[in-house]
């Protein structure tokens, strides 16, 4: 899940953060070369901005309720056209995801003449 990924994110930040410290540290106390302290900050930003950014993106499709990308609108009313007792056509179709894993769907649905509607 969004969440999930989001603390691990932010446990790894961490992570790379205290190892970078460390290693400058030493590489500073070994040879007197300051500059590795803001080089290691710089890539340790940096590739926790990528990830970042890609989550970002994931959890604004999900808020902005975009359509999954796994999911093909065309299919799914066809699916409903050919396996529904009574239903005609389906159009009008919208589907979104909740929260990254559940998905829903609203429609309109034609019925055949003189199906109930409570039926199909």
């Amino acid at each position: 899940s969004l969440n999930m990924r989001g603390a691990i994110l932010h446990v790894l930040g961490d992570l790379l953060g205290s190892a970078a410290a460390i290693t400058a540290a030493l590489i500073i106390l070994a040879t007197g070369w300051t500059p590795i302290d803001p080089i290691l900050s710089v890539l340790v930003s940096l590739l926790i901005l990528s990830t970042a950014w890609s989550l970002m993106r994931e959890a604004a499709h999900v808020l902005l309720e975009g359509v999954p990308a796994s999911l093909d609108r065309d299919l799914i009313a066809r699916d409903i056209e050919g396996t529904v007792n009574g239903v005609r056509e389906v159009h009008h179709m919208h589907v979104w995801s909740l929260d990254g894993s559940s998905n829903m769907a609203t429609l309109h649905a034609c019925l055949n003449d003189g199906v109930d509607a409570h039926k199909a």
